[in-house]
């Protein structure tokens, strides 16, 4: 073999392991950027109905340090809730309770109050800072409170088949793993 056809040979083969290289490290560079900013999260439950059914596929933006009201969140409750729900059922006469130990499961829902926001539910109507959001048909226990510094207000748009603020209390930002950026 000629020395010019060998350093032909050669700089194809070098070429190709360069373009290969280069190749790997952007697919590396962009999976890991997608993986810390962007998660794909799936549904499960009807209380985001008609917004979202069971089974739907959404894709959540990780890094935001700021939401607002109407924002939909996945979040993930860090601590028992069920002293406050005993405690609302208690400070209403409501003698039968719900298992709220949902520690560890993964949620969605719509954000409605935020910070230094007032929450009063009473007779099943939710009011955020004198705004009627809602009106339901379960029985919800009366409440009157400010949200506190961090936590939010969350609420399932099938506003009668979730479980949400209104029974365990706001939810602590430090839990809010993801803000859905898809909708339907």
């Amino acid at each position: 073999m000629s020395k010019k056809r060998k350093r032909t040979t050669n700089k194809r083969v070098i070429d190709s392991v360069n373009e290969f290289l280069v190749s790997f490290i952007v697919a590396i560079f962009a999976f890991l950027f997608v993986s810390y900013f962007i998660q794909i999260g799936q549904v499960n439950g009807s209380s985001m109905y008609s917004t979202y059914t069971d089974g739907d596929r959404v894709l959540m933006y990780k890094q935001d340090d700021i939401f607002d009201d109407r924002d939909i969140v996945a979040f993930v409750y860090t601590q028992d809730q069920s002293d406050f729900y005993d405690k609302l059922m208690n400070d209403n006469g409501i003698s039968e309770g719900l298992n709220v130990s949902e520690v560890g499961i993964n949620h969605i829902k719509r954000i409605v109050g935020l910070p230094g926001d007032e929450v009063l539910i009473k007779d099943g109507k939710l009011y955020i800072n004198e705004q009627l959001i809602s009106q339901t048909a379960l029985e919800i226990p009366n409440q009157a409170y400010t949200i506190r510094r961090n936590k939010y207000f969350v609420v399932g748009d099938n506003i009668n088949n979730s479980f949400d603020s209104r029974h365990h209390g706001p939810v602590d930002f430090d839990d809010i793993f993801g803000n859905v950026i898809t909708n339907k």
